[in-house]
């Protein structure tokens, strides 16, 4: 259930995690707590916080949460929908629909399973393709040589053998099988 006006934060309780809410926003907070540090000793309130987030290299956020005396570390992401839509299905993931790992608002997200996730990155143009890869041994005119040589009668293993690859790479371009987007 999405929420009236996406620019309202709401709060809902965290799955899982009784003391802690998460946000339509993406932000996570304690609740206020009771708190008794020595057997005898007085109690004394423990006032709930926004939790400070942990941003990995890939962009993504992290909290550490705290339950029976063991810390985890969650992506916010996964308790926003765990809390305003659902618990994953059985192989479902979440995905970003800006792209940006760091935007963990509601309206943001979504579960869709990895091969739906891949071709949504895939028709926005997010994967990069031929010698934008940054793992390509061949660029477009090595390409366009490959085809034009096989199309004049050399063999697939001469023209590897020329180009320094391996005869398969050669037969995957010739037959389509790989770079065929490059005209």
């Amino acid at each position: 259930m999405a929420i009236q006006n996406p620019t309202a934060e709401e709060w809902r309780a965290v799955v899982g995690h009784p003391r802690y809410e998460v946000s339509s926003l993406g932000r996570v907070r304690s609740l206020d707590m009771m708190v008794q540090n020595k057997p005898g000793r007085r109690r004394f309130l423990k006032p709930g916080r926004i939790l400070s987030p942990c941003r990995l290299r890939n962009g993504y956020i992290l909290v550490t949460m705290a339950m029976d005396g063991v810390l985890t570390r969650k992506p916010v992401h996964h308790l926003v929908l765990c809390a305003f839509v659902r618990p994953p299905e059985r192989g479902e993931e979440c995905d970003h629909k800006d792209f940006n790992p760091s935007n963990n608002r509601l309206d943001n997200l979504r579960w869709m399973t990895h091969l739906e996730n891949v071709q949504h990155s895939n028709a926005a143009g997010r994967k990069p393709r031929g010698e934008r890869s940054g793992v390509a041994k061949l660029d477009n005119g090595k390409i366009r040589f490959i085809r034009e040589r096989h199309a004049g009668g050399q063999s697939a293993a001469s023209i590897a053998r020329e180009l320094g690859v391996s005869g398969s790479a050669v037969w995957y371009v010739v037959t389509g099988r790989t770079w065929s987007h490059v005209a």
